[in-house]
């Protein structure tokens, strides 16, 4: 089966999410980290009048984080709970990938961040499941803190997290 991909790298990995999932690429921004957060959460960013949650997806799966440097970028993807950014080292571009592994399946907490592999342009590309490479640590932190409409405004924050983010 062949689908259009977003091949972005982190660290020495290539990794893809269906285009579909994807809505922009952004080039890196200031990120204002959270207190007691889970570590795989880089922080909040502001876009246009909302927060958006930056999942670092190198911690998420258990590379070595680095620090900010030029040519990062954040992947906002469209998810089932909400949109969120995948922060990742480059965006490589987009390209029709052949799957060679057999998807992935499973839900709930038996549910892999790699869906699948695909080969495209001669590389092999683990395809990234958004919902599990967000996780439910995350996701569960992120409902507790965030207003439901993250677009709305900054008053419906804890008063902690709107500290933090108007500071």
């Amino acid at each position: 089966m062949t689908e259009d991909l977003l091949v972005f790298d982190v660290g020495l990995q290539h990794l893809g999410l269906p285009v579909s999932q994807v809505r922009e690429v952004l080039p890196r921004a200031t990120l204002t980290p959270l207190a007691g957060s889970p570590s795989s959460l880089a922080g909040l960013l502001r876009l246009r009048g909302g927060l958006l949650p930056v999942v670092d997806v190198g911690s998420r799966l258990g590379l070595l984080e680095g620090s900010p440097r030029i040519g990062q970028c954040i992947v906002v993807v469209s998810t089932a709970r909400a949109d969120v950014g995948l922060l990742v080292d480059a965006a490589r571009g987009l390209i029709s990938g052949e799957s060679i592994g057999r998807a992935n399946r499973a839900s709930g907490p038996n549910r892999q961040v790699v869906r699948h592999v695909a080969l495209a342009s001669g590389e092999v590309v683990a395809i990234l499941d958004s919902e599990a490479a967000i996780g439910d640590e995350l996701t569960i932190f992120l409902a507790a803190v965030l207003p439901t409409d993250t677009s709305d405004s900054l008053t419906a924050l804890a008063p902690d997290v709107r500290a933090a983010v108007e500071a």
